[in-house]
């Protein structure tokens, strides 16, 4: 967060109070949350709007816990939507970065039963949604949620 607020970024939030907690590794969470984070202060040189957003979820599988990472950056192209989650594919230059943040954000969050999704434009940002199950059971594998 210093680096955000240092590059004239602004954060916003809007946390749910009362969620359910799902059970998480912590250190691996704290992993995922510095990945999303560090990418959006890449996505926004000149400082921008990062935005945290929080809500419980019901689904047929159960209840989830949702957080949605939002930014004003630059965006992800649409010919890359396919590739981020891709081991060392990276848009960065040459030595910003090594094509792995997303891919463990990925492995963390499948191990969790968890999943994560984007939504991008071009100019106006990418906002990320990492879903949590809170009563997950053994051998149930997390499907994405529906659009």
């Amino acid at each position: 967060a210093p680096l955000l607020k240092k590059s004239g970024s602004v954060i916003e939030t809007q946390l749910a109070s009362g969620l359910p907690l799902p059970a998480v590794n912590r250190p691996q969470m704290a992993e995922v949350l510095q990945n999303l984070i560090v990418n959006a202060w890449h996505a926004m040189p000149q400082g921008g709007k990062l935005r945290f957003a929080t809500r419980a979820v019901e689904r047929h599988d159960g209840r989830w816990v949702e957080l949605r990472i939002s930014d004003t950056g630059e965006g992800i192209a649409p010919e890359n939507y396919a590739k981020i989650f891709t081991p060392f594919f990276s848009t960065k230059p040459t030595g910003k970065g090594t094509g792995l943040g997303l891919t463990v954000v990925q492995n963390i969050l499948e191990q969790h039963g968890g999943v994560i999704d984007f939504v991008s434009a071009l100019g106006q940002g990418t906002q990320f949604a990492i879903s949590l199950p809170v009563d997950r059971k053994p051998g149930v594998l997390a499907s994405p949620a529906p659009p």
